[in-house]
């Protein structure tokens, strides 16, 4: 039997499942692959290397675990910051964001150990990202600047309520009524 090659020009519908291998009744199948790995898929359908990274810095602790998490204020304002035993630092365009004279790397302290850096839990609002970890309570990094960040714990006594309604005022909602 004559083996058939197909000539696949597009891969807008990305991996495609090993059991959809040798499905050519499927349309999908034309426009898959078996393994897109490193590779960057255009609109169009072509697919390209994804782009490498450049070095900027060593690691604070060349010998113990360190995280990098992106934190994006907005779409000019993009950080990473470096967590590692005890703490984080941050990177900016390509370099360490530094303060003083001399220059030294801002570095804000926290009580999360290498060995709970692969627990953390992460979530953004604008300039706050709350950090979550079973075994310490809820905190936030907050950016007021460049160079300014805290880490602070989160309070929950209040929550996210408004106060209790004290008037005698009450809305009621209507069926039927056309308007």
């Amino acid at each position: 039997m004559a083996r058939a090659n197909f000539a696949f020009s597009a891969f807008t519908a990305g991996e495609l499942s090993t059991r959809l291998a040798g499905r050519v009744d499927m349309k999908k199948y034309f426009l898959g692959c078996e393994t897109l790995e490193n590779l960057m898929i255009f609109p169009h359908g072509g697919a390209t290397r994804r782009p490498g990274t450049r070095y900027i810095a060593d690691a604070k602790s060349t010998s113990a675990v360190s995280r990098l998490i992106p934190f994006q204020f907005n779409v000019t304002q993009a950080y990473v910051l470096e967590f590692y035993n005890t703490g984080f630092r941050i990177f900016k365009d390509g370099g360490q964001v530094t303060s003083g004279s001399p220059a030294s790397a801002v570095e804000v302290t926290t009580t999360y150990t290498t060995a709970q850096l692969s627990e953390l839990k992460f979530a953004q609002s604008a300039d706050v990202m709350f950090i979550v970890h079973p075994s310490h309570p809820v905190r936030k990094i907050a950016r007021t600047s460049h160079t300014a960040w805290t880490i602070t714990d989160v309070d929950f006594t209040r929550g996210p309520f408004l106060d209790a309604n004290t008037t005698t005022t009450t809305l009621t909602a209507a069926r039927g009524q056309d308007r």
